[in-house]
């Protein structure tokens, strides 16, 4: 079963974005080894919605399974005024504005370094 319609406003979305290259390091962060990250990605992300989600057992092991069904939205632009960095790594976008045809990422830089 579906969890909601694609188009429901209620419906738990997120962006995604391709990352064109990356490079991680070990640094030392307060004495203790800690993890250092050059990520590229393009300048254009997707909003995607959940569209089914089903949480179930694998065959064999008997281990947690989640199974999550996404369709892509729209496109939006991706920079360093409506970016952040969360304390656990994750990249965020605030207020993203929506692409449209004729702000096409391929006419722009298309990349995008943090």
């Amino acid at each position: 079963d579906s969890i909601a319609s694609p188009t429901d406003d209620t419906v738990p979305q997120f962006g995604c974005v391709r990352c064109t290259n990356k490079f991680y390091s070990a640094v030392s962060m307060g004495g203790a080894e800690g993890r250092y990250a050059d990520v590229i990605f393009e300048q254009k992300a997707t909003l995607a919605r959940i569209v089914d989600l089903k949480e179930g057992k694998r065959p064999v092991s008997g281990d947690r399974r989640i199974v999550v069904r996404i369709q892509g939205g729209e496109s939006f632009d991706v920079n360093s005024a409506n970016l952040s960095v969360t304390k656990d790594g994750y990249m965020v976008a605030s207020n993203p504005k929506q692409i449209t045809e004729s702000d096409s990422v391929s006419e722009k830089n298309g990349t995008h370094s943090v």
